[in-house]
């Protein structure tokens, strides 16, 4: 399966280069992207894509692909940011309202801008199955492994909060979690940065040592692998979700497109960035990892904050779940009604969802990923066709 993800890779590398030309580079030119944020919107993206990936994944590739794993997942991130504007960009073009909603996504790109429909209906139920049912799965699972408490109560627990938000407006529950999640953010940034400053003399080493090491062996066949299948899933490339947010934006598509990438640089240069660093201070100060990787941040977060840190980070995790998986059920249940209004259909879609959030408590963490790399695979090689097919439609305004 490796060998398959490295010519995806590869693939996906020079599309992104591709699409930068397209775009007069603009994807690099961070002072012109900046000029063009939405804040609103930044923070809609970012609390929606913010979740266990931005966190759990990057102890996984740190953790098996070593301190150089970071490195490849920022060389990726910078050559591939383009195809985050562009999948924005189509986004916000091919939107759709109707009865003051409005729609967008993978579908309504590939259906009226390639004018073909069953690839249209095919990437939309890909785009179902992978946010809305696999990705849930890592979010309920990981809380259960932070919270350690018997699967059954968690399973009550959950089914009962899902169950409830179902009778009731997810968007605006959504939108409410969007505005906590920023405050979350500030405060895990804090907290590394406090963490990072306190061991500053250490940063010049570290940062050399993540250079160094991107050019092992280990690093090149395993840590790249692994931590750019993390990055894709952490900001959610080429799953189609991004497009959906940037059509719920009024703002002009290249506007939508810049506040996209941004969110996609922060994730993986600032949030991941400071993950990977705490993780690497603990792993080189000579301590040990028994368990899981959650309990991997648990000891990182305990060695350098103590039970304080271990609460925040507990905290974070939760909250960034339920948002994940608010927005996932709102996703799928939104696309699911566009197509059919029959309510029978989208009460098997819930159930459906809400089955998955719950098989993610009884499944073991490795299981999930390796469905979730399925998944974001074949999903991936459809989105980055059609994005192939329309590339010349995005433009550097």
């Amino acid at each position: 399966m490796d060998y398959i993800w490295i010519l995806l890779i590869i693939y996906i590398t020079f599309l992104g280069i591709k699409v930068s030309t397209k775009i007069n580079y603009k994807n690099f030119k961070l002072i012109e992207l900046l000029k063009g944020l939405d804040k609103e919107g930044l923070f809609l993206s970012l609390g929606t894509k913010i979740g266990v990936g931005s966190i759990i994944g990057t102890a996984i590739s740190i953790y098996i692909g070593g301190p150089g794993t970071l490195f490849w997942i920022w060389l990726f991130t910078f050559l591939t940011s383009s195809l985050i504007y562009a999948e924005s960009y189509l986004g916000s073009k091919y939107k759709k309202k109707e009865k003051k909603q409005i729609l967008s996504g993978p579908y309504f790109y590939t259906y009226f801008g390639l004018n073909n429909k069953i690839l249209a209906i095919i990437i939309t139920i890909l785009l179902v199955l992978t946010y809305s049912h696999f990705f849930l799965m890592i979010q309920t699972n990981t809380v259960y492994e932070m919270l350690k408490i018997n699967k059954y109560v968690i399973a009550i627990i959950i089914f009962a909060f899902l169950f409830l938000t179902l009778t009731l407006n997810i968007k605006n529950i959504i939108n409410s979690l969007s505005k906590l999640v920023p405050i979350m953010c500030v405060i895990y940034l804090i907290s590394g940065l406090y963490i990072i400053i306190n061991n500053i003399e250490l940063m010049p080493n570290i940062f050399l040592l993540i250079i160094k090491d991107a050019f092992t062996q280990k690093s090149i066949f395993t840590g790249a692998i692994l931590g750019i299948k993390r990055c894709i899933f952490q900001e959610e490339l080429l799953i189609g979700t991004t497009s959906i947010s940037s059509g719920l934006n009024e703002m002009p598509s290249d506007k939508v497109a810049n506040t996209q990438t941004i969110g996609a640089y922060f994730i993986n240069f600032i949030v991941a960035t400071i993950t990977a660093i705490l993780i690497i201070i603990y792993l080189n100060n000579g301590n040990n990892v028994d368990g899981s990787y959650n309990d991997l941040l648990i000891s990182v977060y305990s060695y350098h904050l103590g039970n304080i840190g271990v609460l925040i980070l507990i905290l974070e995790i939760i909250l960034f779940s339920v948002t994940t998986i608010l927005s996932g059920f709102y996703i799928g249940t939104s696309i699911i009604s566009y197509f059919s209004k029959n309510k029978i259909v989208i009460f098997i879609i819930k159930a459906s969802m809400l089955i998955f959030s719950i098989l993610g408590i009884f499944l073991d963490t490795k299981s999930i990923w390796l469905i979730i790399d399925i998944i974001m695979f074949i999903i991936i090689i459809f989105n980055s066709y059609i994005i192939t097919k329309l590339k010349g439609e995005v433009y550097d305004k």
